[in-house]
This record gives C-alpha cells, sequence and structure tokens, in this order.
C-alpha cells in the first residue's frame, strides 16, 4: 500500500471513530434527558456554547416555553439546565466536527486529483449519509417539542439506525482501503449465509434496543433470566391489534430485545462450529475469534443493564459493545463478499495494514 492509499485510509478510520463516538454520545443525551435542551436547529450558525449569563438566561428562557420544562423540568435551575444543554451542544458539535474531518479532506484530495471519478462518488455518499444523518437527527427532536415532551422511539430507531448504517459504510470502504483478506477457508457459502443471517438479525436488534431506550422498556422487568419469575410474561400482548404490542408495548420490546440476543447467540455458536479455524490465516482467525469474544461481553453487558435497572456507565457500556460487535460482523461479512476476493486478486501480494 502506497503513502497515499495509507493516508485515505487512517482519514476514513478517524471519521469511523469519531462517528462511534457520536453514537455513544448520542445515547448519553438520551439517557440524561438532554436531547430537548436545544429548542432549534441551526447548523450553519451555532459553533459556540451561550458564552455570558445574558446568552444563558435567553437560552433558558428559550427552553422554558417548551412541554418538556412545563411538565418535566419546572424545577431546574439556570444551573441544571447547562447540564443538559452540554449534552446536546456537544453530540451537535461533534456531528459538526465529523462533518469538517470527512468534508475537508475529501475536497482537498478531490482537487488534488487522488481519486477516480468512481471514488468520489463512494466517498461523495459517505459525506452525503452523515448530512442526512443530520437532518434525521432534528426530525426526532422536532417530534419531542410537540405538546408530548418525549422523542419519539420510530424517529430514534430511524436516528440510530441510520448512524450505524454511516458507520457499516464507512467500516466496509476502510476494509477495501486496507484489503482486507477474503475468507479462503472450506465450507464458504454455509459461513456466508450464516454471518448475512447474523448481520440482519443484528440489525433488527439495533431497532428494537432503540425502541427500549425510546419507551424506557429497560425499567419494565429487571431480573433475568426470567421476567419476574417468568419465562413469557402476561402482559405480552396487552394491545390490540396484536402486532402493536411489538411497536408500542414495553414488556413486548423487552422481550423481544431480550429473545432476539439468544437467536444471535444460537447463530453465532453456529458459525464457531462451522468455520475450519486451521485453515484460516492467522489474521483471518483472529478476526473470526474475535466475533463470539465481543458477543459475550455484550450480551453480559446487557444482562447487567437490566439487572442494575439501566445505570448511565452500564447503558454506555451496553451501546459501546452493540458498535464493537456491529463493527465485527462488518469487517467479517466483507471478508466473504465477492469484493474482497476480486479486491484479492488484482492486488496480489501488496502489503495491507492488517
Amino acid at each position: 500500500m502506497n503513502a497515499r492509499r495509507k493516508i485515505i485510509a487512517w482519514w476514513l478510520i478517524t471519521v469511523a471513530i469519531l462517528v462511534a463516538l457520536m453514537i455513544v454520545l448520542g445515547g448519553a443525551t438520551r439517557l440524561t434527558r438532554s436531547g430537548l435542551s436545544m429548542v432549534d436547529w441551526k447548523p450553519l450558525s451555532r459553533f459556540l456554547p451561550p458564552l455570558s449569563h445574558s446568552e444563558w438566561v435567553k437560552e433558558f428562557e428559550r427552553y422554558k416555553r417548551f412541554p418538556e420544562y412545563k411538565l418535566i423540568h419546572k424545577h431546574f435551575t439556570l444551573a441544571d439546565f447547562k447540564k443538559i444543554y452540554a449534552f446536546e451542544f456537544s453530540h451537535r458539535a461533534l456531528g459538526r466536527l465529523i462533518g469538517i474531518v470527512y468534508g475537508a479532506p475529501f475536497l482537498i484530495f478531490s482537487v488534488m486529483g487522488w481519486f477516480s471519478l468512481r471514488e468520489i462518488f463512494k466517498y461523495g455518499f459517505g459525506f452525503l449519509l452523515g448530512a442526512f444523518q443530520g437532518i434525521v437527527g432534528w426530525y426526532m427532536v422536532k417530534s419531542g417539542l410537540s405538546s408530548i415532551p418525549s422523542v419519539s422511539h420510530y424517529r430514534l430507531a430511524f436516528h440510530l439506525f441510520m448512524a450505524f448504517v454511516l458507520l457499516g459504510y464507512l467500516l466496509w470502504i476502510i476494509a477495501d482501503e486496507l484489503r482486507v483478506p477474503p475468507y479462503a477457508g472450506k465450507r464458504r457459502k454455509v459461513v456466508r449465509g450464516l454471518v448475512y443471517a447474523l448481520m440482519a438479525v443484528l440489525l433488527v436488534q439495533l431497532v428494537f434496543g432503540a425502541f427500549v431506550a425510546g419507551k424506557r422498556a429497560g425499567f419494565v422487568y429487571n431480573t433475568f433470566p426470567l421476567m419476574n419469575g417468568r419465562l413469557i410474561p402476561d402482559e405480552l400482548f396487552l394491545l390490540k391489534p396484536a402486532y402493536m404490542n411489538f411497536l408500542e408495548n414495553g414488556v413486548t420490546i423487552q422481550f423481544v430485545h431480550r429473545a432476539i440476543a439468544f437467536l444471535m447467540a444460537l447463530i453465532i455458536a453456529l458459525i464457531v462450529l462451522v468455520v475450519p479455524y486451521r485453515s484460516l490465516s492467522n489474521k483471518l482467525k483472529a478476526l473470526y475469534l474475535l466475533l463470539p469474544a465481543v458477543f459475550v461481553v455484550q450480551f453480559i453487558l446487557g444482562v447487567s443493564v437490566i439487572l442494575y435497572q439501566v445505570p448511565l456507565g452500564f447503558a454506555l457500556a451496553h451501546q459501546f459493545g452493540a458498535e464493537a460487535l456491529f463493527s465485527v460482523v462488518v469487517i467479517v461479512s466483507y471478508t466473504l463478499s465477492k469484493r474482497a476476493s476480486s479486491k484479492r486478486a488484482r492486488h496480489t501480494g501488496a502489503n495491507t495494514l492488517i
């Protein structure tokens, strides 16, 4: 890999790290109920927080006009408001930073002729995904500025899902830049089917994780493995029609989130049994062994969140664990793709970063 491609790879890695931090910070903003502290969206003008006492008072008075203050935070002092404002402002500021860190080098590299036309479209699409994510974020926040001071859990799920789409896209093109070697072991079709199934289930799990956060379903039952002494809780289908329970019933949402975790455990166990580790290179072997290891840690974190009634530290660690697991699954998926095989065939013997 020449110096130019290394610079491009590390640029993309930096952006991916920032996006991962952005997702965790978004989780902290949600868990601290800070997301509605900024009641307008000025992406091209508000680069600094209030700097004087009068500016803080003005911002606080603006916040007081909205339902969250009137119905939930009426006891807030200016000092209390500053605390929640800091989370939301930091979240938005990091989003702007990501835009600059991605956009400026992209423009510079394009002008310098480092990219082919195809690469301009490929990296340009990543920038558009990031911009769209910002719009989705405001679309989510706006839902909580109405008469009900809580963001729509559907919009929250959409926002989180698109954040993972952006992260996944970055990881895929990073794997492409680093020329991650393709899977060359036996039972390729079976392994690929299982890994792609795992990815599909994981994406559904991410949506239900957002539902759990949005509906505060993590507080419904705080026992494990049973839900208050029962394998299947009685309240599973309280709502009519039945499908609404999967969208609005906190008990059902937590139950499905748990059930999907066990389904993922089964798929990963099958992958571990099917993959012929002895025939893989050391790098690929480490990658495929990382998959069950990360899942076990993530599973333990998820159980801890339930048992300890959603403490901030465990909840953020669980969200970071979701990112780690998702990242490993994306890279493993890449090793099974036609793209990895064709890239390897064109660059046989080339050095990689991994």
